[in-house]
Formats: structure tokens, C-alpha cells, sequence
């Protein structure tokens, strides 16, 4: 199952200073990968052994779940796991769930 703390990682990510420009941090070995261009998610990724990037990988992703906070916003890609649990997650968390 998803875990629910990757998330929420992502949504308390929203609290950092904004930024310009895109990045991403992919936590492979849960099926996840967040990714924003107004949030900087590199020291929250560091923290929990996340591989800071630019982008997320697009082969295999089952889905992408959206949360916004005011002007900021991230997205939480999912791959190769249970589309119900992405999809409950994604809607404990205000977001809006986006198959594919």
C-alpha cells in the first residue's frame, strides 16, 4: 500500500519558500515520485532518502494526484501499485486524482 507519509511530505513541502523553476524528488522504492515548479521539495527529499531531480519518470506511472495550497501546488506521481489506494490517498489529501 501507498504510504500516506510521502504525501504528506509533499503537502508540508508547501510551507518552503517558493521557487522558480521545476523539480522533483523520487522516492522509488515507495512508487512515488513528487514533483512542483513553485515548491522546493530538495531539503524534504534529502531528509527522507528521496533522489532529488527536475522531472519524475513517465514510464510505468499509474496516476498523478494534484494538491494545491493557495498559489502553490505539487504533484504526487504513482507508479506500479494499487490504482484504489492512489486514488484514496489523493482524496484524504484534497487532491484531485488524474489516471495515466
Amino acid at each position: 500500500m501507498i504510504t500516506k507519509t510521502l504525501l504528506a511530505i509533499s503537502v508540508l513541502g508547501m510551507g518552503s519558500v517558493a521557487m522558480a523553476g521545476q523539480n522533483s524528488c523520487d522516492y522509488s522504492a515507495a512508487k512515488v515520485c513528487i514533483e512542483s515548479a513553485n515548491v522546493d521539495l530538495s531539503e524534504d527529499c534529502a531528509q527522507n532518502q528521496g533522489t532529488v531531480g527536475t522531472t519524475c519518470p513517465t514510464g510505468d506511472r499509474m496516476g498523478t494526484c494534484t494538491v494545491t495550497q493557495g498559489t502553490l501546488s505539487v504533484d504526487v506521481r504513482y507508479y506500479n501499485g494499487f490504482q484504489a489506494d492512489a486514488e484514496q490517498n489523493c482524496a484524504e489529501n484534497n487532491g484531485a486524482y488524474t489516471r495515466g
